[in-house]
This record gives C-alpha cells, sequence and structure tokens, in this order.
C-alpha cells in the first residue's frame, strides 16, 4: 500500500470549462496571478469546508495535496498546496513555481528535511520526500501534463532543472 491507497487519493478528468481555465493559468500572466493568489485562496477555501475542498479542484478539476514540509533554516512547519502527480502507488510533487526561474522554497525545504506531513481532504500521512529517478521523473512528467496542461508551459520557459520528488508513506520499522 502506497500513499494514493493511505490518502484515498483520486483525480478525475477536468471539464471543458477547467481546461479553458488550465489554459490560461499556464500563459505567463495567468500563473502570475496564480502564484500571488492560489494558495490563499485554497487555505480558505479549505478552512470554509471543512478540509474537504479547494478553490484549485473546484476551477481546475485538480487534486490538491497539502504538504507540510519544515523550513530549512527557521525549523518551522510550513503548509503549501500543490497539485499531486500519482506514481504507481506514491504521489509526486513538481517543483515549477508557476513557471519562475527561481526554487519554490518548499522544494529547498524538502531537500534538507525530506520528512513531510501530506494531506488530501481530510486525510493526513506521514511521509518521506526523495527526488525522483530521471525514469521517473520523465512518467511523471507526462502524467502531470495531463492533469495539469500548464506544466509544459512552465518547462519550456524556464532555465532551471525543475525538481520533481517522489512522497511514500514513512512507515514505522516493524517490531518483529
Amino acid at each position: 500500500m502506497g500513499l494514493v491507497d493511505d490518502l484515498q487519493y483520486r483525480s478525475s478528468p477536468p471539464s471543458i470549462a477547467q481546461r479553458v481555465l488550465i489554459s490560461l493559468a499556464g500563459t505567463r500572466p495567468g500563473s502570475a496571478m496564480l502564484s500571488k493568489t492560489m494558495a490563499r485562496t485554497d487555505r480558505l477555501t479549505l478552512r470554509i469546508t471543512g478540509g474537504r475542498h479547494t478553490l484549485s479542484a473546484w476551477l481546475a478539476g485538480q487534486p490538491v495535496i497539502w504538504l507540510t514540509v519544515r523550513g530549512r533554516r527557521s525549523g518551522k512547519s510550513h503548509r503549501v498546496p500543490l497539485t499531486g502527480i500519482p506514481l504507481d502507488d506514491d504521489l509526486a510533487v513538481i517543483g515549477s513555481y508557476f513557471g519562475s526561474d527561481e526554487h519554490p522554497a518548499w522544494a529547498l525545504n524538502l531537500e534538507a528535511n525530506p520528512e513531510v506531513e501530506v494531506t488530501f481532504e481530510a486525510r493526513t500521512v506521514e511521509a518521506i520526500a526523495r527526488k525522483a529517478s530521471t525514469y521517473e521523473a520523465a512518467d511523471i512528467w507526462a502524467a502531470a501534463t495531463v492533469i495539469y496542461a500548464g506544466y509544459a508551459r512552465y518547462r519550456q520557459r524556464v532555465d532551471r532543472e525543475i525538481k520533481v520528488f517522489v512522497l511514500a508513506p514513512r512507515r514505522l520499522p516493524s517490531t518483529e
């Protein structure tokens, strides 16, 4: 059993209206606007719906997970909304940062401390993150562009290697 089962994670294909919004979000102006507003609106929507829904999931049909990472300098917990990409039984996340030339802080924090919490709807699972292998990253990118076409645009317009991580449940060692 992996993170997908533990979280009861699921996604469905976006509707036509959602595909139009996704297309707009992938543009430079659209992604600039979203980078400044989406995390806040998702947090508010999550609070209002008792942890069941996010605005991103509703408007764009994207399955949003919440990743809680520990700050590499501050040591404080930070909770960020991300699109979860299924990879076999686990989930992957992509540090595209809306096509910015900089790496997102959460990705740098993840490299420094890979122990995280992953929340989907009302379920939270402790997990370990690791950088995806080259082969895994290719599969993740292919799956990601099906979920959100903007990923392909983000990848084309940045000069940096976009960080891709695989999240797997953290299992305690057996006492047997």
